[in-house]
């Protein structure tokens, strides 16, 4: 049984320590994040812990002014953590909340042996080139470009912690990847891979790469997370060992009315 407090623990240190630091407000029940530097949803939001549904409007109301003094609209995960979810879900719906993304948290003990990269495959390698990574990781993940500077400033501000990773094919970077380990947990993060030429193995190989770093580095567990049902899923569990230890879902209001 994965440790989910230790698991939902490094997510938010990695993602607090995103874009050069965020701030973070902790209340009874609920943690609010908010970064002054990037405006990404992941950095600034609201996490609900042992909340039951009678305390849910004081909390989303503080946490809704927390996220307001930054100019960040209000924003919501929850967690197998959070409480009794069907409870708070029904509660959030009948105040007009909705789900936009459910995120299917995966771990893999590192212990175990790692699949071998076959030869020929795309090569994944640490780099020092953060600009050239994060604009290869925007045209991946093929943002508008309003969103592109928060996208490249969030993950390129990461700290010691973070190692980047590009990714290569025939010499030419083709995806990205970062790694964020704390303690004996390696998170894996930012991957992506350029539209024409994904289905080709360097997710795979980016994936084995930094697990295996991470290995060598004192890691015993990885981490990563992607949208429920996703390719990336299918691969991580198909074919890399890895499980699905629980579903984190964000939450956003209703937009208002004009």
């Amino acid at each position: 049984m994965w440790d989910l407090q230790a698991l939902e623990g490094h997510w938010l240190s990695c993602m607090a320590s995103a874009a050069g630091g965020g701030q973070v407000l902790r209340l009874a029940g609920a943690t609010v994040l908010a970064n002054p530097r990037s405006g990404l949803t992941m950095l600034n939001c609201m996490l609900f812990k042992g909340v039951s549904p009678d305390r849910l409007d004081p909390l989303l109301e503080v946490g809704r002014i927390a996220l307001a003094a930054h100019s960040r609209p209000p924003a919501l995960f929850l967690s197998p953590l959070s409480g009794d979810l069907p409870q708070l879900e029904g509660a959030l719906v009948e105040r007009g909340w909705r789900p936009a993304l459910r995120q299917a948290v995966l771990v893999r003990d590192l212990a175990t042996a790692l699949p071998e990269v076959p030869e020929g495959a795309p090569a994944a390698a640490v780099t020092s080139d953060l600009k050239r990574w994060g604009e290869l990781l925007a045209e991946a993940y093929e943002v508008p470009l309003a969103l592109s500077e928060d996208l490249r400033t969030a993950w390129t501000g990461m700290g010691d912690q973070a190692r980047h990773y590009l990714t290569y094919l025939e010499g030419q970077p083709i995806g990205t990847g970062l790694t964020w380990q704390q303690g004996a947990i390696a998170g894996l993060y930012a991957g992506a891979v350029l539209p024409g030429f994904r289905r080709r193995g360097a997710e795979r190989a980016s994936l084995l790469q930094r697990m295996g770093d991470a290995r060598r580095n004192g890691a015993q567990t990885a981490l990563l997370q992607t949208e429920a049902g996703s390719p990336v899923e299918q691969l991580c569990l198909g074919q890399l060992g890895f499980q699905r230890a629980y579903e984190r879902s964000l939450w956003l209001p209703a937009s208002p009315r004009r």
